[in-house]
Parts: C-alpha cells; sequence; structure tokens
C-alpha cells in the first residue's frame, strides 16, 4: 500500500474473514509488515478449509451466483499530535457475484 498523505502512518496488522455463500472460505492473519517512509508491505498468511472450499464452489457453479462478505480490522497508529494509541478500522463488505 502507499501512504499519500503528509503523516506518517503504521500499519500494526490486517485480519480477515472471507465467506462464499455464507461458507466460512478463508481467514488471514498478519504475518510479517514492513513500514516504509510512504509504503507498506503487509504479509497475510491464509487458512482455509478445502471442505468448505469445495462446497461453496460447488454451490456458485450450480446456482450460476453467490454471496461473498468480507470483514475484518486493521490496526493503525497514527502520529501521537493525531491520536496516541492506535485505532482499529474495521471493514464490512457483502455482494453478490455471478459465474458465466
Amino acid at each position: 500500500m502507499k501512504n499519500k498523505t503528509k503523516a506518517q502512518i503504521l500499519f500494526k496488522d490486517l485480519n480477515y474473514n472471507f465467506n462464499v455463500n455464507s461458507s466460512k472460505l478463508v481467514d488471514g492473519f498478519t504475518k510479517d509488515i514492513q513500514n516504509k517512509d510512504g509504503e507498506y508491505i503487509l504479509g497475510v498468511n491464509n487458512e482455509f478449509s478445502s471442505k468448505a472450499l469445495g462446497k461453496a464452489v460447488l454451490n456458485a457453479f450450480n446456482e450460476g451466483k453467490g454471496d461473498y462478505n468480507l470483514t475484518g480490522h486493521s490496526m493503525v497508529k497514527f502520529p501521537d499530535k493525531i491520536k496516541k494509541d492506535a485505532l482499529k478500522l474495521n471493514f464490512n463488505e457483502k455482494g453478490v457475484f455471478s459465474l458465466k
């Protein structure tokens, strides 16, 4: 990621859950973070269930579409004059995809 702001921002972690058709597909959690001036490289480990993957993908192909949900958070540290403690930024994205 690139930081295009004037403030120095440090990412502390990134964790997420990705579901397809209400089945837990992938969990991701921070493994390594490299904070450089204006650029951040986050290494994330992913865990998934091949059984859940099979069911979710099979249902999506059978129906020609599927629902997805991506939830998680990132802890971000702003300069002390803005906020002394790291701030937890939550995200929750939902939608529908179609297979052609």
